[in-house]
């Protein structure tokens, strides 16, 4: 099932696209723009978290995964910002490596199902 499948309410949850749209001043070029950069290079920010996770460098990770929420949280996709803002504190935290692979263990789906929406929305917009 495509995420243009779900409700409204659940796709609201991964990405607020009006949030978004507020924080460019309602100018949807550049929101284009910016879900196009995200989309382009957040899968390898993504795998360098889970290679940092791997090879349990954990202060490799904190720094990832501050990347990871910073870019989510500009583009109002607050539930991948949240997990990875967890992940950032649990590695910060001096977490065990279990307590963050804890935290890691949504990382994946809600990183899917955000590409997900905006690929979605992207595409509405071509």
């Amino acid at each position: 099932m495509g995420m243009n499948d779900m409700g409204s309410t659940v796709r609201q949850e991964i990405w607020d696209e009006e949030d978004a749209l507020k924080r460019v001043m309602g100018k949807e070029q550049i929101l284009a723009a910016m879900v196009e950069s995200f989309l382009e290079t957040m899968p390898e920010h993504a795998q360098k978290l889970a290679d940092d996770l791997a090879n349990k460098d954990i202060s490799a990770a904190a720094l990832s995964s501050h990347a990871l929420k910073g870019a989510a949280a500009n583009l109002s996709t607050q539930a991948l910002a949240n997990v990875a803002g967890n992940i950032e504190r649990a590695c910060r935290n001096h977490a065990s490596l279990d307590e963050v692979l804890a935290q890691y263990a949504s990382f994946d789906e809600i990183f899917r199902q955000s590409c997900m929406v905006l690929s979605d929305w992207q595409s509405t917009r071509k």
